[in-house]
Parts: structure tokens; sequence; C-alpha cells
């Protein structure tokens, strides 16, 4: 008898044991392999990142111009210059200039637009490029 009760102890405490553990192990999470990516990435570090990409931007590109006012009539202009500066802005002032003018006349339809770069060693006090440097 006593083999008997043991038997049927041991099969007790196992069916317990067994029963227990299936709902413990259908509560626990699924294991989410990105889950340590997203913790590390915060917002706080996306926004830290995006910051200090824009600073250097902002330190390398210089963008400029001028559009004409939607309303003005007769002949419109426009320019756009673009400094792009190798060593940043505040290391150095060399830079590479892209400037471009356009107008438009209405009356007669003409489309006029002028593009040239200027390279850092090449300084003119010119506003208008010569006509060989026009694009």
């Amino acid at each position: 008898m006593t083999r008997v009760m043991i038997v049927a102890v041991f099969t007790a405490l196992f069916s317990v044991l067994v029963f227990n553990a299936r709902p413990a192990a259908a509560e626990a999470p699924a294991f989410d392999p990105d889950q340590p990516f997203r913790e590390s990435l915060s917002t706080h570090m996306l926004r830290s990142l995006l910051n200090r990409a824009m600073d250097i931007l902002e330190d390398h590109v210089q963008i400029d111009g001028a559009l004409p006012d939607s309303e003005s009539k007769g002949d419109r202009r426009g320019r756009l210059e673009l400094k792009l500066y190798p060593k940043g802005k505040s290391k150095s002032d060399e830079h590479v200039k892209a400037e471009g003018w356009f107008s438009h006349s209405p009356e007669s339809g003409w489309h006029d637009f002028h593009f040239r770069f200027k390279h850092p060693r090449k300084h003119s006090s010119e506003d208008h490029p010569k006509p060989g440097e026009t694009l």
C-alpha cells in the first residue's frame, strides 16, 4: 500500500505541476527580436542624431535666393545661390559657389536662365558672369 500511495502522490504532484505550468507558459510574451533596438534608439536619441545632422548641414551648406512675387506683373526675375563649404563655415571661409538667375517676360514669352560655378580661388568683384562663364 505504501507503494501505491507513493505513486499516487507523485502522480498528483506531477499533474499539478503540468497543469499549472501550461497557463504560465501561455501568458509569457512572445520573443520580440527588435525590442532591444527600440529601447536603445529612443525618441530622444533619434532627435539628438537629427539635430547633429542638421548642425553639420548648416555648417557646410548655405542656400540663398529671391523669387518674384506671384502678383507682380511684367518681367519676373529671380536668383538662387548655393555655397558649399568643404571644411565647414566654422573652420574656413573657402567655398564653392553656384549661382543661377532666371527671368521671364510675359509680353514676349521669353524665358532666360543663367547658371555659373565659382571656384574658391577665383574671386571676382562682378555681380554678373562673363559671357564665357554662363551655362
